[in-house]
Parts: C-alpha cells; sequence; structure tokens
C-alpha cells in the first residue's frame, strides 16, 4: 500500500531509502543545521516555521532549537503535542534558515498551533 504525499529516494551507500516528506509548520525536526559559511553543520533539533503551502512547493524554512536560554528565544518543552525533548528547549527566533529536505534526519515533534504562532509572532517583531 502507498502511502499518499511526496517522496524522494536517496541512495545512502548501497541502500536505497525512501523519505516520506509531511513537512508541516510546527513540526520539530533532526538537522543538519549549517554554520554560517554554508559548509560546515552541526545535527540539532529545529522548528519548522514556513507554511504548509510553503513547505510542499519548496525547501522548509527553519530556527533551531536550543538548551540555552536568549534574548531572543521562545520556550517550547511545555507547548508539545507530540514527540519528546530531552532538555528544556527555546527557539532562536533571531536565526532563520533555509533548509533542503535532504538535510532533514527526521521528525521528532510537534509543538501546538498557539506555540507556533507565538514564534512567527517573535520573528516578525524582529523584522521590524
Amino acid at each position: 500500500m502507498q502511502k499518499p504525499g511526496k517522496t524522494r529516494t536517496t541512495i545512502t551507500g548501497k541502500a536505497i531509502c525512501k523519505k516520506w516528506l509531511f513537512l508541516q509548520q510546527g513540526d520539530i525536526v533532526l538537522v543538519r543545521f549549517p554554520f554560517s559559511n554554508l559548509i560546515d553543520y552541526k545535527i540539532r533539533p529545529a522548528l519548522i516555521v514556513s507554511n504548509n503551502r510553503h513547505n510542499k512547493q519548496s525547501d522548509a524554512w527553519i530556527c533551531p532549537l536550543t538548551t540555552t536560554k536568549g534574548i531572543k528565544s521562545v520556550p517550547v518543552q511545555h507547548a508539545l503535542v507530540e514527540g519528546k525533548l530531552e532538555k528544556e528547549s527555546y527557539a532562536k527566533t533571531n536565526v532563520i534558515a533555509t533548509i533542503e529536505e535532504d538535510l532533514i534526519i527526521k521528525k521528532i515533534g510537534k509543538i501546538s498551533n498557539d506555540k507556533t504562532a507565538e514564534v512567527i509572532e517573535e520573528i516578525m517583531a524582529d523584522l521590524k
């Protein structure tokens, strides 16, 4: 039985894997988050902030999650409606990246729509 949605085939060594891509706003994913030099990366959790229509057509916009509380951060630990984070986590709203779906390792959770809206509000406040 085939699942609905987009698929992407990736070749890892000799194995061929299919990734089912259902990226939605508010999903917490484990990604290869690029550093500012765009060469090096760190594997870390990130929050998808782009809307669902954008996610179906293009790369996702994400903000990284961190365990360090900062001035421009929103706590997300207690807003989880799905999945689990090991430590208290904060969305860094002053750091946004566009990321290809290939860099997403897996989905690890989802936060509530209200908390997603709060994170996006904080991002928009930084742009003003």
